[in-house]
């Protein structure tokens, strides 16, 4: 078998429990007849199971991947935790305090507005710098629900974004200029008219709608023609 991990051996058979009888043999033992997903196995303990090493490498390296890969749930509650405590302490002493106290990053949003699923090309979110611009937050309805219902020095809860956990704060309100509300006038026109078109079209070409008459309008209106070229 060589050396493998607990959760990796659980995986050769239907009951957890089984593996545990093999992860407890201690060395020359023989394990019972034991059935496993590839069929009926024997163990030989040729060494005893250890604890992991944490103070190696490798083995974090295979902990983090573990983790990453089955545990999800538990990292976004550890950083959710992480951040409901930031936000209640921001509250307290500012956003800028907090993040110092606890080491975390700090950056400001460009004016936007309310942009789901990125529809207005013309007036993206972007964060200074660049690179600090929060992943997906177009496609969120919380980050714009969250973000907008702020009012003057309030902080948010927290606000995930995939692999992401963020603590909103208003910074200012500003009225869109002149030419791009005249753009967003324009473009929900157009959008107006495509969605519609769409409708229509989805309505129209249903099944029900539809009768399949091919052959018989082929014979009748091209067939002919094509006889007397």
């Amino acid at each position: 078998m060589g050396w493998r991990y607990a959760y990796d051996l659980e995986a050769d058979f239907e009951a957890k429990d089984t593996a545990q009888k093999v992860l407890t043999l201690k060395t020359g033992e023989l394990s019972d007849v034991l059935k496993g997903t590839f069929g009926w196995m024997i163990y030989r303990c040729d060494s005893e199971a250890v604890d992991a090493d944490f103070a190696s490498q490798p083995v974090l390296d295979d902990v983090r991947k573990y983790i990453t890969t089955y545990e999800k749930g538990k990292i976004e509650d550890y950083f959710n935790e992480r951040a409901a405590q930031f936000s209640r302490r921001a509250a307290e002493v500012g956003l800028d305090a907090a993040a110092q106290e606890m080491k975390l990053g700090v950056a400001s949003t460009e004016p936007f507005p309310v942009n789901l699923s990125n529809v207005f090309t013309f007036a993206p979110m972007k964060a200074i710098p660049d690179t600090a611009t929060p992943t997906n937050a177009q496609y969120s309805e919380d980050f714009f629900f969250r973000a907008f219902s702020l009012g003057k020095d309030q902080v948010s809860a927290p606000v995930v974004l995939d692999d992401q956990v963020l603590v909103l704060k208003l910074k200012s309100e500003q009225q869109l200029p002149d030419s791009t509300v005249n753009l967003l006038g324009s473009w929900v026109a157009y959008a107006a008219n495509q969605s519609l078109q769409t409708d229509l079209g989805a309505a129209l070409m249903t099944p029900e709608k539809l009768k399949d008459d091919f052959v018989n309008a082929f014979s009748q209106y091209v067939m002919p023609t094509s006889s007397k070229q």
